[in-house]
């Protein structure tokens, strides 16, 4: 899992000739799919045309590099009508203001989680509005639009329901017997202070499935791809921030 400021500015290196044939200017997000398409990528001086490349050519995504198989998988940004479209919608997801389908505003996008597999967006992180208030972490399956100014997220019915749209294994129980969705819900709208949250999170996640390995930047196994959530681990993944990760990871 990768935070957008961890690629944009990354060099894109070709594996066929060993070049850095340009470097990461942007990321072009279809809101249809909840997912980066494209990588714009800027080459040559900077008054030259930035090129886009499509996130099905990236092989990786590092620490350092972006590393793609051929510069040939690069088109020129007036050259692709799918990617000017994209860019014409004006869907950034950081910095638009995120609202309750009912109309109650939670916050702002302070950044994004993207799966550096597929390029879905996995989580939107809110910036607090607050000193000691928590920042709140929305799973993508929780947003129902991703639009240009605001981004639309699903609450919770009355009578402890599911949320509109999302399938009955989705709403896991926490240990106050409430769906996850009413307990984010409740910590958001009591003022979610970050020992509250946090404390709720933590109910909810343990004894949750992780769903992929989590490794920590030392390299160090945080979790593994089928172990139960506890608390020794929660804490390692704070130590190596990865807490972030392992939340999005575990198996609701």
């Amino acid at each position: 899992m990768k935070q957008s400021a961890e690629i944009v500015g990354l060099p894109l290196i070709s594996i066929l000739s060993g070049c850095e044939v340009g470097s990461v200017r942007d990321l072009i997000i279809n809101p249809d799919q909840g997912a980066v398409e494209y990588l714009l990528i800027t080459r040559g001086p900077w008054y030259s045309s930035p090129q886009v490349l499509p996130f099905s050519a990236v092989l990786g995504v590092g620490e350092d590099a972006v590393t793609t198989e051929s510069e040939a998988s690069l088109t020129a940004l007036e050259q692709s009508a799918e990617a000017r479209k994209l860019l014409e919608r004006g869907v950034k997801v950081i910095g638009t203001r995120v609202m309750t389908r009912k109309g109650k505003f939670i916050g702002q996008v302070e950044e994004i989680l993207i799966d550096e597999e597929s390029g879905q967006i996995a989580g939107c992180l809110l910036a607090s509005r607050g000193e000691g208030e928590a920042p709140l972490l929305i799973p993508s399956d929780k947003v129902l639009t991703f639009g240009p100014q605001v981004l639309v997220v699903a609450e919770t019915a009355g009578g402890g329901e599911p949320s509109p749209g999302l399938p009955p294994k989705q709403a896991e129980k926490s240990s106050d017997d409430r769906p996850q969705a009413a307990v984010n819900q409740a910590a958001y709208e009591n003022g979610g202070s970050l020992q509250v949250f946090e404390e709720r999170q933590k109910r909810f996640l343990l004894g949750k499935r992780v769903g992929r390995t989590i490794v920590a930047d030392s390299g160090e196994v945080i979790a593994r791809e089928g172990e139960t959530v506890t608390e020794e681990m929660l804490e390692k993944a704070k130590q190596a921030g990865k807490y972030l990760e392992l939340t999005v990871a575990v198996e609701r």
